[in-house]
This record gives C-alpha cells, structure tokens and sequence, in this order.
C-alpha cells in the first residue's frame, strides 16, 4: 500500500472525515474510492477552512522549495500541517503555515519515525530517537 494510501486510510479508518486532492483526477478519485473517502479536485482548489489538518504528499517543494500547490489562504492559526517532503526541512509551505500560526510537521519527522520502527523491527530493540534524530540532522545539514 503506498504512502498516501495508507495515511488515508488510517485518518478514515480513526474516524476522521478524509478529502483527498490530487493533481490527477483518475488516481484521485481511485485513492478516495479506495479508502471510503472524497475527492475534492487538484490542491490547487483546495478552499476554506473546512478541514483541521492539511498532509501534503507531492514531491511539490522537494527540487523547487519555494513552489507550493495550495494557496496560503486556506492557511489558518491552530491547524496542523505536515509536508512529507524530507528536504528542505522547512518548505514553502511549512514556512507559511507557520507563519500563520498553523502547527507545523516537516517530512524528515515521518522518515526518523519509519527509520525507527525499521531499526526495531531489524534488531528487537526501540532506538533512542533523540540520538537517530541528531545522526539524521547532521547528514542533512552536510556533517
């Protein structure tokens, strides 16, 4: 199951209310139909202020990090937005969430994460996640 399929899924799966956008029509109606969700169009038309979590899953911001797909006007304080985006740490779209008072997820949190569970699953033993992190963090910034 790929990434955003199984994010979906899991929001749905909790009882959230899930609307899936994507910037192709047919394989965003076929996630949204997949998981029991709605689709609502391409990011580009995402709108108001109906939604509480916002997770960006395009590689949107990776080559280019000041492009972003949806509009900062959707962008309100209290609202949590994550952006699987690994690198930057801070995209676009973080960087204005942020300054919009949102709560803020940058994608290298998901890859320490999924580092983590692989280290437990290799090796039997939970990982020190601030010792991964900092190993993490200095590749990152060239260390």
């Amino acid at each position: 199951m790929a990434a955003p399929v199984r994010s979906a899924y899991g929001l749905a799966d909790a009882g959230a209310r899930v609307t899936v956008f994507n910037r192709t029509a047919t394989a965003g109606e076929t996630l949204a139909d997949s998981v029991g969700c709605a689709f609502g169009g391409p990011p580009e038309e995402v709108i108001g202020d109906a939604f509480d979590i916002l997770a960006h899953a395009t590689p949107v911001g990776f080559h280019a990090p000041d492009d972003m797909l949806v509009s900062a006007d959707v962008l309100r304080p209290g609202m949590v937005v994550f952006d699987a985006v690994p690198m930057p740490i801070e995209t676009r779209l973080l960087r204005e969430a942020a300054a919009r008072g949102c709560a803020t997820i940058p994608g290298v949190r998901m890859q320490l994460h999924q580092a983590a569970r692989q280290f437990a699953l290799f090796t039997g033993q939970e990982p020190d996640l601030s010792v991964m992190e900092a190993a993490l963090l200095e590749v990152m910034d060239g260390g």
